[in-house]
């Protein structure tokens, strides 16, 4: 007879989370270039953030357009990065 796990014990869970994510998984172990998970991007967007409203008077849009324009930035940013690496890859 062959042996069953419980769909809530944690090796079962381990199972699932993995076959949730295969199609991520095997694109990652094809592409050498993907990052195995984005924490270098969130902290770097973490940064970008900066707790003040999006939504604005006309008397403060100078403000208003200062979070855009870092992510604009950062993206560039990002963007020159990668060009380099690919590069010297």
């Amino acid at each position: 007879m062959p042996a069953t796990l419980s769909r809530k014990s944690d090796t079962s869970r381990a199972i699932l989370y993995a076959l949730n994510r295969w199609e991520a998984f095997t694109r990652y172990c094809d592409d050498g270039q993907l990052e195995i998970d984005n924490l270098p991007v969130e902290r770097a967007l973490r940064g970008a953030v900066t707790g003040r409203s999006l939504c604005t008077s006309l008397r403060n849009l100078g403000k208003h357009w200062e979070l855009p324009s870092t992510v604009v930035a950062t993206r560039a940013m990002f963007a020159r990065q990668r060009s380099c690496n690919c590069l010297t890859a």
